[in-house]
């Protein structure tokens, strides 16, 4: 076991974006990188076989309790591998692992993360995506699931699979369900500053350390710009 390391997973869906994550992430650190198989074509898990531990992921929610919300929501944009997301944490072979969506663009090094002391670090959901969510109840606070920071041992993580087994029907999302527990709950997490997971919906931030493509049209700008790390480079250094 490494004592810290990089998570991520990838469908055959999304495995399209493995080079573009991979080219972006090595560009500023080599840090070890774990891949987990949501179901991977054998390109996109040959691919990551040659960079890093591929992890099969064997829990396979029942997904007919979420998806009728999800898809309500969400349409097509919905994806029912987000609920697998909290047994992809579950099999991290990091002590201290850092998980990252396929569509956070890394622009910067990131190893300064892993001095940081305590169980779980993650950001909260923006005020523009909060505004509109029809979903989260008075009082609760929505943090956002693309970025985390965490410890192999989190009482969390594995308080956050269970709700997803045995209350899925109650929500719509990976990271609703996560909020609820940590709002119920009250459970004491550590805020990543949001230059870890900045949302283009805030608008270009040139210090942000990771770009958090979020939606269908992240995903299409990706595909058609390749994120903003070249626009980033080309600026004049002053």
């Amino acid at each position: 076991m490494s004592n810290s390391g990089i998570l991520v997973a990838a469908d055959e869906k999304l495995e399209w974006l493995l080079p573009w994550w991979w080219n972006r992430y090595s560009a500023h650190n080599n840090l070890p990188v774990a891949f987990v198989d949501f179901g991977l074509s054998h390109y996109g898990r040959t691919f990551c076989t040659e960079r890093g531990e591929v992890i099969d992921c064997p829990c396979n929610p029942p997904m007919s309790f979420c998806s009728k919300k999800g898809e309500t929501i969400f349409g097509k944009r919905f994806e029912k591998s987000w609920f697998k997301k909290p047994f992809a944490f579950l099999l991290t072979p990091f002590e201290t692992t850092l998980w990252l969506d396929i569509d956070c663009e890394v622009l910067q090094p990131l190893d300064s993360l892993f001095e940081r002391e305590g169980e779980i670090h993650l950001a909260k959901e923006t005020d523009a995506a909060i505004a509109r969510d029809p979903n989260i109840e008075e009082g609760e606070i929505l943090y956002n699931s693309g970025v985390v920071l965490y410890r192999r041992d989190s009482l969390l993580v594995k308080k956050w699979a269970e709700a997803v087994l045995e209350e899925g029907s109650d929500f719509w999302s990976d990271q609703h369900t996560l909020s609820r527990v940590i709002t119920s709950e009250n459970y004491p997490i550590h805020l990543l500053e949001e230059k870890y997971n900045w949302r283009m919906s805030q608008g270009l931030n040139i210090h942000a350390a990771i770009v958090h493509w979020v939606g269908s049209w992240g995903k299409d700008y990706i595909r058609h710009h390749g994120g903003i790390a070249e626009e980033l480079a080309a600026l004049p250094k002053i």
